[in-house]
């Protein structure tokens, strides 16, 4: 996920503010240190890893909550990092406007991953490509 987010950059700073390895937003952080008052630097990589790995779970236990199944579950999650978590949530209720006679097509991600924003589909793509086995190198 640092791969995506920022190329494992500590000094990464986006357009709109998030920092660091894990580009998490500084009012994010700040949530965070409420629960995680140990938490040092927003800036210092491994406070801002471990922010990203508490939010991470924080995240999948809401889509745990809300019935997503196991095989979904790590999509939803990252998209909600990506795009924030009430985004993704209306991204399921244009789908379920849509397919009213399907309600449980809302916690799949393949259906929902359309109405939800075109950076946040490259984002779940990219960790996907990422998170694939590769093939060990040949040794010669």
């Amino acid at each position: 996920q640092g791969i995506a987010e920022s190329g494992l950059n500590p000094n990464a700073k986006s357009k709109v503010g998030a920092l660091g390895i894990m580009q998490i937003m500084p009012a994010t952080y700040k949530e965070i240190t409420k629960k995680k008052s140990h938490f040092g630097k927003i800036s210092e990589p491994r406070w801002n890893i471990a922010a990203a790995i508490y939010y991470n779970k924080q995240l999948y236990k809401r889509w745990k909550k809300k019935e997503v199944p196991v095989e979904d579950r790590m999509n939803f999650t990252f998209a909600s990092y990506n795009a924030g978590f009430t985004r993704v949530l209306k991204a399921r209720k244009k789908l379920r406007a849509k397919n009213k006679e399907h309600p449980e097509i809302i916690n799949d991600w393949e259906k929902v991953s359309p109405f939800t924003p075109s950076q946040t589909r490259h984002y779940i793509r990219r960790i996907d490509h990422l998170m694939q086995v590769k093939p060990a190198a040949k040794k010669s």
